[in-house]
Parts: C-alpha cells; structure tokens; sequence
C-alpha cells in the first residue's frame, strides 16, 4: 500500500512540474515507477560508490536518479532547489551551516569535504526532503550502507508567481 502511495505521489509531482512549461510548448508527461528506477540504478550503477542519470529535462527544472555507496560530498547550488524522493536504502542528510573546503565546480555550484553548524536528519524510503537553492547539503551513510533517490532540481531563479 505504501509503494502504491508512493508511486502516485511520484507520478503527480512530475506531471505537475511537466505541466510548468512556457505558453503554447506542449505538455510533456514522464511517469517513472519506483520499482523502474530502483531497478535502472542498480543495473547501470552496481556497487559503484556513486551513479547519477539525468533521465529528463524540461525548461525550468530537470530530474536526476542517483545511487550511492559512499557518503556524498558537501554541495550548494545558487540556482537549483532540490527536492529528494528517497527510493530505497537509509542514511542521513546534513543541512544549513557553512561548506568545508569549498570549490566551485560549475557556475553557480560548489562542492565541499564537509558542512560545519548544520542539521543532521534521518533519510528512509519514501521520505522526501525539499532543499531550497543556496542551502548546504550533504548525504551521509552508514558503513557498507546505500541509498537510491529521484531529485527533481527546479531552477528558483527563473522567478515566482
């Protein structure tokens, strides 16, 4: 029942945000099952320590399936907010405070060993967590842990309603 939930939250949260897109471009409607994805990352990703896939993009956000086997490292984005949809798997996710060793890595986007002064949250399957553009995150695991999550990454600086 839970999976079904789940699947139905996924499914109307990418129909809504296909529906965002600019007057008269047509509608594109995505529909990915949790089991699908689940299933995608494990045969293309393995037991790498990381796999990322960028299965759609649209024009003012895109989506990401990601795979990890090892704790990610410290990241802000000055234009995306994130949104995570955890499929499968636990860890933790650490949010706000300052990045450690920051570097930018792309425009916009900086990438740390670390976040000093944030706050830690459990992750488990079926949570979702919305990370506003600007704020620090990092996703840490147990030892020999993994976690499996779909990002929906919205583009915040293409203005409000």
């Amino acid at each position: 029942m839970a999976s079904s939930k789940f699947t139905a939250l996924l499914s109307l949260t990418l129909a809504c945000m296909s529906a965002q897109t600019s007057f008269g471009q047509a509608a594109t409607v995505d529909h990915y099952s949790q089991q699908e994805l689940i299933a995608r990352a494990r045969k293309k990703g393995g037991v790498s320590p990381l796999f990322t896939e960028i299965p759609a993009k649209y024009p003012n956000h895109y989506t990401m399936l990601i795979s990890r086997h090892a704790d990610g490292q410290s990241e802000v984005h000055m234009k995306y907010a994130d949104v995570l949809v955890i499929l499968k798997g636990a860890g933790e996710i650490v949010t706000g405070g300052s990045m450690v060793g920051e570097k930018p890595t792309a425009e916009g986007e900086e990438r740390g060993s670390g976040i000093s002064g944030g706050s830690s949250s459990p992750l488990r399957r079926g949570d979702i967590v919305h990370i506003p553009a600007g704020t620090p995150h990092q996703i840490k695991l147990r030892a020999g842990g993994n976690i499996t999550y779909f990002v929906i990454k919205v583009d915040e600086s293409a203005g409000s309603h």
